[in-house]
C-alpha cells in the first residue's frame, strides 16, 4: 500500500462516525468519493476495514486495530500542525494605526488599512481612535506606528514623513440653527461679531495661523470633538474645519467659505516617524496618495 496521511484521515473519520454520509460531509467529499477511497484501501491492504449492512456500518477486528494504531498519530499530527500555525501567526507583523476619531472610517481609514494589507501578506492591523493631540502624542511615544489625521498646511514636524491624501479648504461651519444659514457670504466683520468655537489643543498654535489671528467676539473651547459638535449644534457660535469628517453624515451642518484673506487649507494625512521599523512598508502609502485612491465626496 502507498501510505499517505490523507488516506488515514479518511479512514479515521469513517471509523469515528461509522456513517459514510456524515464522514463525507465533514471531510468535504461526496459519499461516493469516500466510499471509493475506503474500498481502494481495503484492496491494497488485502483486509476489510468495515462490515457494511443495509442497517449499519461496523469496524472489522482489523479495522479496530488500524484505528487504535493511527489515533495517536492523528493526535500528534494535530498538535504539530497547531504548533506550526501558532509559530507562523507569531511571525506576522502588526501595524498599529491611530486616527483622529472624527475622520471617516469608511472613506479614509479602511482604504489605508486595506492598502497596507495588500502590500504585505498576513499583515495584522490594530486600530485606535482618539483626539488629535492624543494620536500625535501616541506617535511621539511610540505607542502607534502610523496616525491618520488632518493637519494645517502650515504645520512643520521634525523626524516624520507626512503623506497627504486629500487637501481641502477650511470652511466656516455652523449648525442649521445658526443665523448665518441665510447668508451666502461671510466677511471678516461677520467673524468679529460672532463667537468662534475651538478645540482645546496642547500644541501651541503657530503665530501666523488663522486661529491665532482671527478676531472674534469671543473664543470658546471644547475638550473633544464630540463636545465640539454638541456645542456647535446649539447655534451660538461657529467653527472652522474641513468637510472631511463623519460629522457631516451624523448631523446637519452648513458650510460657508472663509473670507479670501483668511482662507487656508487642511491636509488629510498619514504620518509616521522616519525611524519606525515599519517605515519601508508605510512608505507605500505614497502610492495610495499619488493614485488618488482616497477621495472625499
Amino acid at each position: 500500500m502507498q501510505w499517505n496521511y490523507q488516506k488515514i484521515e479518511y479512514f479515521l473519520k469513517a471509523a469515528e462516525t461509522l456513517n459514510f454520509s456524515k464522514a463525507a460531509r465533514e471531510l468535504y467529499l461526496s459519499p461516493q468519493s469516500l466510499n471509493k477511497q475506503i474500498l481502494q484501501m481495503e484492496k491494497e491492504l488485502g483486509e476489510p476495514l468495515f462490515i457494511r449492512t443495509t442497517r449499519q456500518v461496523e469496524l472489522t477486528p482489523f479495522g479496530q486495530r488500524m484505528q487504535q494504531a493511527f489515533l495517536p498519530v492523528q493526535a500528534e499530527f494535530e498538535r504539530a500542525k497547531e504548533g506550526i500555525e501558532h509559530y507562523l501567526e507569531s511571525r506576522k507583523r502588526t501595524v498599529r494605526i491611530a486616527f483622529f476619531q472624527a475622520i471617516s472610517k469608511q472613506e479614509v481609514v479602511a482604504p489605508v488599512t486595506n492598502y497596507l494589507k495588500a502590500c504585505e501578506k498576513g499583515l495584522k492591523v490594530e486600530l485606535l481612535g482618539g483626539e488629535i493631540d492624543e494620536v500625535i502624542q501616541w506617535l511621539r511615544q511610540g505607542k502607534c506606528d502610523l496616525i491618520i489625521t488632518n493637519i494645517h498646511e502650515y504645520e512643520v514636524w521634525e523626524d516624520v514623513e507626512i503623506i497627504p491624501f486629500v487637501t481641502s479648504p477650511a470652511k466656516i461651519t455652523v449648525s442649521l440653527y445658526h443665523p448665518w444659514v441665510v447668508k451666502e457670504k461671510i466677511t471678516t466683520k461677520d467673524l468679529e461679531e460672532m463667537p468662534i468655537l475651538l478645540l482645546e489643543r496642547k500644541k501651541k498654535l503657530e503665530g501666523d495661523s488663522f486661529y491665532r489671528n482671527v478676531k472674534a467676539k469671543e473664543r470658546l473651547y471644547a475638550p473633544n470633538f464630540s463636545s465640539f459638535l454638541a456645542t456647535l449644534e446649539m447655534g451660538g457660535c461657529y467653527g472652522v474645519f474641513p468637510e472631511l469628517f463623519e460629522s457631516k453624515d451624523r448631523m446637519g451642518l452648513y458650510y460657508l467659505d472663509l473670507p479670501e484673506e483668511c482662507s487656508f487649507q487642511f491636509r488629510m494625512s498619514a504620518i509616521y516617524r522616519t525611524d519606525n521599523p515599519m517605515a519601508e512598508l508605510l512608505s507605500h502609502l505614497k502610492n495610495l496618495a499619488e493614485e488618488e485612491l482616497i477621495r472625499i465626496t
